[in-house]
């Protein structure tokens, strides 16, 4: 038996499929009508939520957002708050400042307020403010001096005070002000400026004179090279509050060192624990040439030390890099300590 077998024509399956394309084609064009028609028609509620959310944004962009609260009352106009102040105490000063904390603490640290600012024609440039309140004014003097650069220059803002590249520094009573800003543009240098006298004009304090730092000698003293060691002066853990200034002879350094102690049996004591603590790490005592009040020399590493005590300070000179020289600033020391009414 004959089996016929039946083929589509290859001309009707193309007709078919191009059909059915075109069918496809013109339903994503409704759907695609159908999208834009509903985007055209804009939800009002959208809207004003679209609007509310700007407003909120250039609100944080103004003066207002965030507020600024602690010392300062009134920020300079070239300045707008960029975050809000952080304030630390001694039990987390390390989170803001780590690896710095222990200088503060053993100097009498009581809190920092910290806060950032940036300039209103440019949030890029910003500059931020640390405001540590320590025990005294003397404690205050002690962190600024310690961290002291070398790019120092004077500031006419506080007493003590100075400029570098892109930070202030000041010290203003018991306040030790830093102003370090993200750029060394003069804009920024001088809005960090005007922040200090702001922070000046709206804390007034008693300024106490450093009677001790007052004592030293003046001849040949090196400028601003003075410093006020809180504890552990000279790695001797009982030594503190110690201020040491530099001095430059006939071309050689030599640093002298004052601390005022409680009484005059205080500072008598003192002196004797730092002599055997030299002792004990090599030190050799040598003849004072009989000195009045009676001086200990040390010789220790190829350097010369001298201790001794006139009323409640304890005094001397630290490194001294010869023998003469040591006497002589020796004998320079006492003379002041004299002139200031210090009894032997």
């Amino acid at each position: 038996m004959n089996s016929t077998r039946r083929y589509r024509s290859p001309a009707a399956a193309s007709n078919r499929q191009t059909l059915i394309s075109l069918l496809i084609l013109t339903l994503l064009c409704v759907i695609c009508i159908s999208v834009w028609q509903s985007q055209s028609r804009y939800n009002p509620a959208v809207r004003a939520l679209t609007e509310d959310v700007q407003q909120a944004n250039f609100s944080a962009d103004t003066r207002s957002q965030p507020a600024v609260t602690g010392y300062l009352q009134v920020v300079p106009q070239s300045l707008m708050p960029l975050t809000a102040m952080e304030k630390f105490g001694p039990q987390n000063l390390s989170d803001k400042i780590n690896g710095k904390a222990e200088l503060y603490l053993s100097a009498g640290f009581k809190s920092l307020e910290s806060q950032r600012f940036a300039t209103v024609t440019n949030l890029d440039d910003w500059l931020e403010i640390f405001v540590y309140r320590m025990a005294s004014q003397e404690n205050a003097f002690g962190v600024y001096s310690a961290q002291q650069r070398d790019d120092a220059v004077s500031l006419d803002i506080c007493r003590f005070g100075y400029l570098t590249a892109n930070a202030v520094y000041c010290v203003h009573g018991p306040f030790y002000l830093e102003v370090i800003g993200a750029t060394a543009e003069p804009a920024t240098i001088e809005s960090a400026r005007s922040l200090v006298a702001a922070f000046v004009r709206d804390n007034p304090v008693q300024t106490q004179a450093l009677n001790t730092a007052n004592i030293f000698p003046k001849a040949d003293l090196i400028g601003d090279s003075m410093v006020m060691i809180a504890a552990d002066a000279f790695g001797f853990e009982k030594l503190d509050h110690v201020y040491v200034a530099e001095y430059s002879i006939n071309g050689k350094r030599i640093s002298a060192y004052l601390s005022e102690r409680k009484s005059s049996a205080a500072a008598a004591d003192l002196a004797a624990e730092y002599q055997k603590f030299l002792l004990n790490f090599g030190g050799k005592l040598l003849d004072s040439a009989g000195q009045a009040p009676p001086v200990r020399m040390i010789e220790i590493f190829e350097t010369y030390e001298t201790i001794f005590t006139r009323g409640p300070y304890l005094a001397g000179v630290h490194e001294a890099p010869d023998r003469e020289m040591a006497l002589l600033m020796t004998d320079r020391l006492n003379q002041q300590l004299q002139q200031a009414g210090n009894e032997p």
